[in-house]
């Protein structure tokens, strides 16, 4: 172990960096694609339909309060 170099992790460094910008680009996009700014956080009245922004709605507040 005296003897041996460090790991270089750079390479992994910049994929890890380039992939949670890219997340955080399609979740941004994906929030304000949704509607979810001109939406009510508490006390929505429910939709059971089976639309795609409210479904949408639900996908991003259940990742984003950490349920899944």
């Amino acid at each position: 172990m005296k003897n041996r170099q460090p790991y270089s992790l750079k390479k992994f460094m910049k994929l890890y960096n380039i992939v949670q910008i890219m997340a955080n680009a399609w979740l941004t996009y994906d929030l304000i694609d949704s509607g979810l700014f001109s939406t009510k956080l508490m006390c929505p009245i429910f939709d059971y339909t089976y639309n795609y922004i409210p479904m949408r709605v639900i996908i991003y507040k259940l990742l984003l309060f950490g349920i899944i």
